[in-house]
């Protein structure tokens, strides 16, 4: 099933296709509606063969097909023979095609995967296209798009759809051929500690909006609404002077031209770190600069959402808002942070930056350097004596408390071992002597 095209008859050359293109015909190994059909490259058609295309073409290409506004074909792929690779998250798929359509026509063709779960319920989807006329500059002719996807757990089928859809005259001139899908098993590169996790945080990815009020992309972010990235200014009325990270670049994150909420979020994919997370030894590190405009409580909050495998939330962990009162009436940032355990059964991390407008025509919320970090729990180690032990553990851990324990079925007789403990630098270390005389203790750290 790895390396190669899962797609069968992903080039429309399984039949004869029509040579004028105005008869329906099937295509072998899919399923189709409307008029959908498979087409010969000629003059008859008017899509030649030496048209922009792919260069290993053969004789045909599918098309949207006459006298119909929208056409389909779909065929289903069972990856269900690598359903224990998909659920460790191993599985690659990409997905490719050439698209395109005739002339200045915005007639248009869309390639989309469904990933599909044991229940029939679609979990994800990967889509490429459309191809407009502007994008093809008015010419005749298909483009190559390419995209790829970790197959999302519990993956059983992938449906592939091809959606022709008409904009201009009688025939539906959406035209793909070489379609293709392919999986790879490629196991996630392990997140590291202490390394900021999310794309983008800063909003330097791309250029920003000058005064707040256009919509510009932000690169790494699913956006709502009128999202946008602004610059550093007077005309944005948020100076690099101002309240903030030292660090900062040259844009900010910003809730945009609006009355109503507005949003950015992206999914961090944790199950290469699986094994520490459902022991509870994994925590997650949430920070970020967030504020607003002057006297506003227009504000931003930024929240770090636990899934499991099927997308159910185990908990939260959020900073902010910060209000005017905080930011005493003065526009600008304040850090905040936060810190948890990562819930046992978490496998992606799902980061959202909320922006919520209270007066005025803008949405003043306001972000910028937000960060999430992984840190492992420091290890205990216990080395015997005579008659003594010595707990050790790594002196950078300092926020950590050495906790004891006589009974471990008593989960709530945990109690604290205070200080002063011995330190060598690099360690921290508590001894006990005398262990002959006294019952058995287990040790712990906890913070």
């Amino acid at each position: 099933m790895y390396g190669v095209n899962l797609i069968l008859n992903g080039d429309a050359e399984s039949a004869a296709g029509s040579y004028s293109g105005s008869d329906v015909v099937s295509a072998p190994h899919w399923n189709s509606s409307g008029n959908f059909t498979v087409a010969q490259y000629g003059a008859s058609t008017g899509v030649l063969a030496n048209c922009p295309g792919p260069s290993s073409r053969g004789s045909n290409y599918f098309a949207g097909g006459p006298n119909t506004a929208a056409s389909t074909a779909w065929q289903d792929v069972d990856v269900s023979s690598i359903s224990s690779d998909i659920d460790a998250d191993f599985v690659l798929c990409n997905l490719s095609g050439w698209l395109g359509g005739w002339s200045g026509d915005n007639d248009n063709a869309k390639l989309t995967a469904n990933f599909i779960n044991a229940s029939g319920q679609t979990v994800s989807s990967l889509t490429l296209g459309p191809v407009l006329a502007a994008d093809r500059g008015n010419v005749t002719g298909l483009l190559y798009r390419q995209a790829t996807i970790r197959l999302p757990h519990g993956t059983r089928t992938v449906r592939c759809i091809l959606n022709m859809t008409r904009a201009a005259g009688n025939y539906n001139d959406g035209y793909a051929d070489n379609l293709s899908l392919t999986l790879s098993n490629s196991p996630p590169p392990a997140m590291p500690n202490d390394t900021n996790l999310i794309v983008n945080p800063g909003a330097e990815l791309g250029s920003g909006s000058s005064d707040g009020s256009a919509v510009m992309p932000v690169p790494g972010w699913t956006t709502t609404g009128n999202f946008t990235v602004a610059q550093y200014g007077t005309s944005s009325d948020v100076l690099s002077s101002d309240p903030g990270p030292s660090n900062r670049g040259s844009n900010y994150f910003y809730g945009g031209y609006t009355t109503s909420p507005t949003t950015a979020s992206q999914d961090l994919d944790v199950y290469s770190r699986a094994t520490e997370i459902d022991t509870s030894g994994l925590s997650c590190n949430l920070s970020g600069w967030l504020g607003g405009w002057s006297i506003q409580n227009d504000n931003a909050k930024f929240t770090a959402d636990f899934l499991n495998a099927t997308n159910q939330s185990l908990g939260t962990l959020t900073i902010g808002p910060v209000t005017a009162a905080d930011r005493v009436n003065v526009t600008g940032l304040l850090y905040r942070a936060a810190a948890a355990y990562i819930p046992s059964g978490t496998r992606t991390i799902r980061c959202t930056l909320l922006m919520t407008q209270y007066t005025g025509s803008y949405n003043d919320g306001i972000a910028d350097n937000l960060s999430l970090t992984l840190s492992s729990a420091p290890q205990v180690t216990i080395a015997h004596g005579s008659d003594s032990i010595t707990v050790t553990w790594p002196d950078p851990a300092g926020d950590w408390t050495l906790q004891r324990n006589y009974n471990l079925e008593n989960s709530v007789s945990w109690t604290d071992v205070m200080p002063p403990y011995q330190t060598n630098g690099n360690n921290r270390s508590y001894t006990l002597t005398g262990i002959s005389s006294i019952p058995v203790q287990f040790f712990r750290l906890r913070r």
